[in-house]
């Protein structure tokens, strides 16, 4: 709430990092509300726990990746390289070519799907809500949202399963580096 104790809204705060606290809840009528001030804070406020030894490992993978680059690959592509090569692969990329390639340019027969495409927008109406057609629809659509989330999920589990893995085992040793933050005496290091 603000000064003169209307509503505050999230947009009218200055931009910043803000926790929203939710001090405790009053009755409103019929309804609860629940009663939120926002506090500012700072970068170095927020803490948390992360497998500090695995990312370490990860800096030191992509080190060791990143020196073999440099040393086995780079010369070599750096040799072969061209402006005319540059341009093919520009043009040679999925994403590029299968747009042109389902154009009218380049597909004549297609060239009147673009007059149906402006009467069909032309002649739009909304269908009711007791349409079969709507509520079918909207059940598809949530059972493919519900899938999609659940994939998702899998696939973060999986990733954060793999990522232990391969790199929360002892057996891949951390050299020493110069600015390991492992060696941090900051608050938020902690």
């Amino acid at each position: 709430m603000g000064a003169d104790s209307r509503p505050l809204t999230i947009e009218a705060l200055p931009p910043g990092l803000y926790e929203m606290m939710l001090p405790g809840q009053g009755a409103d009528g019929d309804r609860q509300t629940i009663r939120a001030t926002f506090e500012p804070r700072r970068v170095e406020d927020i803490q948390f726990s992360y497998p500090r030894a695995e990312f370490e490992r990860v800096r030191a993978v992509s080190e060791f990746n990143e020196t073999l680059y440099e040393q086995l690959v780079s010369p070599y592509v750096r040799a072969t390289a061209t402006p005319w090569g540059a341009e093919w692969l520009k043009w040679a990329h999925p994403m590029r070519w299968t747009c042109y390639a389902w154009s009218g340019r380049f597909q004549p027969w297609l060239s009147p799907l673009s007059a149906i495409a402006e009467e069909v927008t032309s002649a739009r109406a909304v269908a009711p809500s007791d349409n079969m057609w709507r509520s079918l629809e909207q059940a598809m659509s949530g059972m493919v949202t519900g899938a999609l989330q659940a994939t998702r999920s899998a696939r973060d589990a999986t990733a954060e399963m793999a990522f232990l893995w391969l790199y929360g085992q002892p057996w891949l040793p951390v050299p020493a580096h110069r600015d390991n933050p492992t060696q941090c005496a900051e608050k938020c290091c902690q």
